[in-house]
C-alpha cells in the first residue's frame, strides 16, 4: 500500500451545496513526534517459504458533517453515537412528519409558522459539540414548506426538506460502519498508482507514481478493531 495515503472520505449524503455528511477511514496518522502509524501492518512471523506473515489491521472511522458555511468545526459520529441518533431521527419521522399529533404548526395571517418550540432535540457530540434538530419553515417565493432545521453546533440553521431528511435517515439506518470502514481500507489496499490526483502543495496534478517508502507501523488513538475476514483472507 502506498505510504502516503492518509485516510478515505466519502460523501455519504448531501444535505445543501455547502453541508454533507461524510464517511471517514484513517489509514495512516502522524502523531505529536512526528512519526507515521499506518493502520495497515505485516509481521513475518517466521522462515517458512509460505504462510509467514501476519497481517493486522485496526479499523479506524467515525462520521462527519462537513460545513462549508462557515468555520463551524466538525461534527463527529462514532458508532457509540449512532443509536441515539437513529432513535431521535425516528422520533422526527413518525412525530414531526408522518403524523403531527402535537400541533407543531399553526397558520397566522396565511403564513405557516412553528407553534410549538419546546418540541426540539439536543445531541451532545464529541469534543464538546452540540446539534440540535427542530421543526422549522422554510420560505420560498411561492409557498411555505415543512422542514427540519438542524443547527450544527451553530445558531444558524440548515433548512432540510422532509424528503432529504427521509432521505438521510435511509442512509444512516443501513448504514454499516464496519464493513463500509473494511471495504474502503482493502479498496486503498489495491491501488497501485494515484488516480485523478491534485497535488495542492505544487498545485499540479498528475499520474505519477508513489513509491512506498513507510516504515510506519503500528497504531494508537481512536479505533475499532474488526473480528470480520478481510477482503483478502482466504
Amino acid at each position: 500500500m502506498q505510504s502516503d495515503y492518509m485516510y478515505m472520505n466519502d460523501v455519504i449524503f448531501s444535505l445543501s451545496d455547502d453541508v454533507k455528511l461524510m464517511f471517514q477511514t484513517i489509514v495512516s496518522f502522524s502523531s505529536t513526534n512526528s512519526k507515521t502509524y499506518s493502520n495497515y501492518n505485516e509481521y513475518k512471523i517466521n522462515n517458512k517459504s509460505s504462510c509467514n506473515t501476519m497481517v493486522k489491521r485496526n479499523l479506524s472511522y467515525y462520521l462527519y458533517f462537513d460545513d462549508r458555511r462557515g468555520k463551524m468545526g466538525k461534527l463527529c459520529i462514532y458508532p457509540e453515537q449512532m443509536f441515539e441518533l437513529l432513535r431521535n431521527f425516528e422520533h422526527i419521522k413518525s412525530i414531526w412528519i408522518d403524523r403531527d399529533s402535537i400541533g407543531l404548526y399553526a397558520f397566522m395571517d396565511n403564513r405557516l409558522m412553528v407553534s410549538n418550540h419546546d418540541e426540539y432535540i439536543l445531541m451532545r457530540l464529541p469534543m464538546d459539540k452540540v446539534m440540535k434538530i427542530a421543526p422549522g419553515v422554510l420560505k420560498t417565493e411561492t409557498e411555505d414548506i415543512k422542514c427540519i432545521d438542524f443547527y450544527l453546533n451553530s445558531m444558524e440553521p440548515l433548512h432540510v426538506t422532509h424528503s432529504s431528511f427521509l432521505g438521510l435517515y435511509y442512509v444512516l439506518l443501513h448504514l454499516d460502519m464496519l464493513s463500509y470502514a473494511n471495504t474502503a481500507l482493502s479498496f486503498l489496499l489495491l491501488m497501485d498508482t494515484p488516480l485523478n490526483r491534485t497535488d495542492f502543495a505544487s498545485q499540479s496534478s498528475g499520474q505519477a507514481l508513489a513509491e512506498d517508502t513507510s516504515t510506519a507501523s503500528g497504531t494508537n488513538g481512536r479505533t475499532f478493531t474488526s473480528k470480520r475476514k478481510s477482503f483478502f483472507d482466504k
